[in-house]
Formats: structure tokens, sequence, C-alpha cells
């Protein structure tokens, strides 16, 4: 650390120190007592917290095997489309492999919408209903409760926007009247 003026009288020579200069905060703290040490907690591996948040059902098993079967299929159509597509193989195949190559575009993209829907729709309520503990019968059920609050609120909230419009436009009229009867 650089000295900032030569003339204070902590940095002249000769004289009694009258404090102690602060070189770190570190120096300040009192020190540390050596720590003993404790046994390592043994943390469950990132494939084990994984494998224990999945159910581990036949029919789990059956929806991941049918998604990533379909994903790879998905995955195999748009490697052949982009085959079908480069300059080596259109010339010979034409407007036909053009075809070919966008029909199977389309079909690959139809392909990853379902996997996306069985896993939205299907999977995923199965792996938070484990997470929950309870069966996957119960958690619709409380879907479906919480989709029927959420939809007699909406309703409410709809009806007393009616009522709060209805109000307004009666004012309106009122003082539309009470301005006809001035004039």
């Amino acid at each position: 650390m650089s000295r900032r003026s030569p003339l204070n009288s902590r940095y002249k020579k000769g004289q009694e120190p009258k404090g102690q200069t602060r070189k770190s905060a570190a120096s300040a703290k009192p020190a540390r007592k050596n720590a003993t040490p404790a046994k390592p907690k043994q943390k469950a591996s990132v494939k084990e917290q994984y494998s224990q948040s999945m159910p581990d059902t036949p029919e789990f098993k059956r929806l991941r095997g049918l998604w990533w079967k379909v994903l790879g299929i998905a995955v195999v159509m748009l490697l052949g489309s982009l085959v079908l597509t480069t300059k080596k193989v259109a010339p010979s195949v034409g407007t036909t492999g053009k075809m070919l190559s966008l029909a199977l575009s389309w079909i690959a993209l139809g392909l990853v919408a379902f996997a996306w829907w069985v896993d939205l729709k299907k999977v995923r309520p199965m792996v938070k209903a484990h997470q929950m503990g309870i069966s996957i019968e119960q958690y619709e059920e409380l879907q479906n409760k919480d989709k029927k609050k959420r939809a007699q609120k909406a309703t409410k909230e709809m009806k007393k926007s009616d009522a709060e419009k209805e109000d307004a436009k009666k004012a309106k009229e009122k003082t539309a009247e009470k301005s006809s009867d001035d004039k």
C-alpha cells in the first residue's frame, strides 16, 4: 500500500507511534479456533436423486420409452429430409425428393408435437403425483378441483365486471339526462 503523505506523523522516523495503523480488516479480527474435522455428509448423487423423484411404475416406463422412440424417429426423419436436400442428392431425386423431404419434415414436426403432448399430459402428472406421494388418480382429482375453482372465480369476476359496466352505463345515462335538462 502506498503512502498518502510523507508528512504524516505516523510515517516520521524517530518518533514513538501513537497508535496502530490499520493494514487490513483481517488483522483486526480475532484468530479463529482450529476446526475439528467433521464427518462429511454423503450426498446422494444427482442420478440417485433423479431416480428417486421419478415413479418406478410400468406405465411410466412405457410412456417414457414411447417418448424417446417418437423423438428418435423424428430425428431420423429430419436427417433423412436433410439428406434429400443436399447438393449431391437433390439433383438426382428432383421434385419428388423435394416433396418427400418436405413430407418427412412435416411428419417429424407432428411426431415432436405428439412427444410434447405425451410429456405434458401423461408423464408430468405422474411425476408430480409421485413427488407429492399420492396416486395419479388423486392428483387428477386435485387438478379437476383446482380447475373448477378457477372457473368459478373467473365467472364471478366476469359477473362482477358486467355489473360494474351496467352501473357505469346507467350513471352515464343519468348524467346525460341531467345535462340535457339543464339546457
